[in-house]
């Protein structure tokens, strides 16, 4: 019998990290549903243009990771993690703002993309060595699968509730919806 207090419980950085990496992964299916969409139907991409849109959500991880993650290897785990994230949601805000003054077109959508990918790549590269600081060795396995079971469903709801709120907001607006995610992660 596990006599040792919850993990969640005891320890509240953790609490406020796995609470705020729930409410990003949530918003996070929300962009990946309303960007493609935002090129289609706002910007009327055609095949050429969303490959241009996949290549710029992809470069940054083969420009950037091995720098990137020597880097932050050296660096505050926690300042990279809010800092990107608080980039990352500024990034994606653009696209509403725009899209509400129409002027949003190619050239500030792949820049946001560029960015934004970015970004979430630094996060995310900083997000696998700061649990390990943040919980006991003991309780990794438990934070890791308490972390893993908030991606899960928000892979499986996620894309969901995005196609809902897209539906009735619209993709910008929807995207923003996202943005304000990272913010309250932040």
């Amino acid at each position: 019998m596990n006599t040792s207090p919850s993990l969640v419980k005891s320890n509240k950085n953790f609490l406020l990290f796995w609470s705020g990496q729930t409410v990003s992964m949530f918003g996070s299916q929300v962009t990946i549903v309303g960007l493609p969409l935002t090129a289609v139907y706002l910007l009327k991409a055609n095949s050429f243009e969303m490959g241009l849109f996949q290549a710029c959500a992809t470069i940054p991880f083969f420009l950037f990771s091995l720098i990137a993650g020597a880097w932050i290897d050296q660096s505050n785990k926690r300042s990279i993690l809010l800092v990107t994230n608080l980039l990352t949601g500024l990034c994606l805000l653009v696209i509403p703002i725009f899209a509400f003054l129409n002027a949003l077109n190619f050239y500030v959508f792949y820049i946001v993309v560029f960015l934004s990918a970015t970004f979430s790549m630094m996060f995310e590269l900083a997000y696998l060595s700061f649990v390990p600081i943040i919980v006991s060795r003991e309780d990794l396995y438990r934070a890791n699968r308490n972390l893993e079971v908030s991606r899960s469903l928000s892979q499986i709801f996620g894309q969901s509730i995005a196609g809902f709120l897209i539906n009735i907001l619209s993709a910008p607006i929807s995207i923003m919806i996202d943005s304000i995610s990272y913010f309250i992660s932040s």
